[in-house]
């Protein structure tokens, strides 16, 4: 047993019952059993607690947790994700697999932010994802692009995959939150002040969120698009938003909340998070392009992250808009990363 402090006090951390893992959260169905009558008094519910830990816990949960120690001291991050897919075949109640699966990661998610375990990081983050589709697919070199939310993972992709990565491009994306010299909310539309004010609240808070406004994206059609963003969009983008491009963009949220609001939630708690890099470490070509009438990520964004990344080029693409610089400036933003990484 390790007696470094610091693993010591990241044990007591994890053991203590008020870690923010989300289990107050879930009742692992107990209330579908009790609904239904199998769970009516003390007896049922002790029934129902030792068919969980006898049948779920012990020979699935603490098998899983032991052998995930042991890849990870080995620094096994493909082994630890086999794992965590057999994991979630075995748990056939949909409750279970679904509690499990919020708990793993809010779990990650705190891990990760205590700091000083480089393995933790790697397994929260979305860059070895990123590398192992590559490799899946036989690519070796290539180049990104990243919009919005996707902007910082393609910035990501040029610092953390530099051997791999030959150009970056990151359109109208949103900078740190806690910036320096940066005015995160200035000039936001209400309904992202709103979103981002529940992420920095906590898991908690931002699920509420969703359950009051989400819940319509759930469903969206392109002719929907611009009531349900409201006056976040201007003119431009509400000109752009329509038809076949409305209809691609909207099946495409649909498709992301299939299975609910998980993928949502890990987006905005990380934009609350650091970023995990120095962007003034970045070597790679980036190009920032940012919307002059943005209301979802302003402006001011885009300077503010170019002035940090050494050589970045960045574009102020004036009178447009989220949705409409890239509708723009396609063909634009993709020449110009072709003729970064011939170069680079």
């Amino acid at each position: 047993m390790t007696t470094e402090p610091s693993a010591l006090l990241a044990l007591l951390q994890f053991a203590d019952g008020l870690f923010p893992a989300g289990g107050f959260a879930h009742s692992f169905g107990l209330e579908t059993y009790t609904q239904g009558g199998a769970v009516r008094d003390r007896a049922g519910l002790e029934a129902f607690l030792r068919a969980h830990l006898e049948g779920s816990s012990g020979p699935a949960d603490a098998v899983a947790a032991a052998s995930a120690a042991r890849f990870a001291a080995g620094g096994d991050l493909a082994a630890c994700r086999e794992l965590d897919e057999r994991l979630d075949a075995m748990k056939c109640v949909p409750e279970f697999r679904a509690a499990s699966l919020q708990m793993g990661r809010q779990t990650a998610r705190a891990a990760a932010a205590l700091g000083g375990d480089p393995f933790i990081a790697r397994l929260a983050s979305a860059i070895d994802d990123v590398a192992s589709l590559l490799d899946h697919l036989g690519i070796g070199s290539f180049m990104t692009v990243g919009g919005s939310g996707g902007g910082p993972h393609s910035i990501a992709c040029a610092a953390r995959l530099a051997d791999r990565c030959l150009a970056s491009a990151a359109l109208v994306t949103p900078a740190p939150w806690g910036s320096e010299g940066l005015d995160w909310f200035s000039g936001m539309a209400q309904t992202n002040l709103d979103e981002f004010g529940a992420a920095l609240e906590g898991e908690d808070a931002l699920r509420d969120w969703m359950a009051a406004h989400g819940e319509e994206y759930r469903t969206i059609t392109g002719p929907q698009m611009v009531l349900a963003m409201g006056d976040a969009l201007p003119p431009v983008d509400q000109a752009v938003a329509t038809g076949e491009w409305a209809e691609h963009l909207a099946a495409g949220i649909r498709r992301g909340l299939e299975r609910g609001f998980d993928g949502w939630v890990d987006d905005d708690l990380a934009f609350t998070r650091p970023w995990g890099f120095d962007l003034e470490t970045i070597r790679v070509p980036v190009h920032i392009w940012q919307g002059e009438l943005d209301r979802l990520v302003p402006w001011a964004h885009g300077p503010w992250l170019a002035e940090r990344i050494p050589n970045a080029q960045f574009r102020l693409a004036r009178g447009h808009g989220h949705f409409s610089l890239g509708v723009a400036n396609r063909t634009e933003i993709l020449d110009d990363l072709v003729r970064a990484a011939q170069v680079a």
